[in-house]
């Protein structure tokens, strides 16, 4: 099976085109996967190729290979990186110099 790392990285930053994992918290994640799955879930651009192996990929998988990589399901993978853009670092440098 495709690991989930391939699209959002080892490290679950994700790219541009995709959502991050870090930070979210892993029985969520194995929700959504459930729900890739049994066909609760869907994708909002059905003719991407990469989001359709997801859910083809989830359909696949057994429940111990999508509990493993989560931690078995009890935390939150990674952390969570957040980029403030440089014209809003400024504004907020800005206010606090007295």
């Amino acid at each position: 099976m495709r690991a989930c790392g391939f699209c959002h990285l080892v490290n679950g930053q994700g790219r541009p085109e995709n959502a991050p994992l870090a930070g979210v918290p892993a029985a969520d994640i194995v929700q959504q996967m459930a729900d890739f799955k049994n066909g609760a879930r869907k994708i909002a651009e059905p003719e991407m190729e990469l989001p359709n192996a997801m859910i083809q990929d989830a359909k696949a998988a057994h429940d111990e290979e999508i509990r493993t990589p989560t931690n078995d399901g009890t935390e939150a993978l990674g952390q969570r990186i957040v980029e403030i853009p440089e014209d809003v670092r400024w504004r907020l440098r800005r206010r606090s110099i007295p």
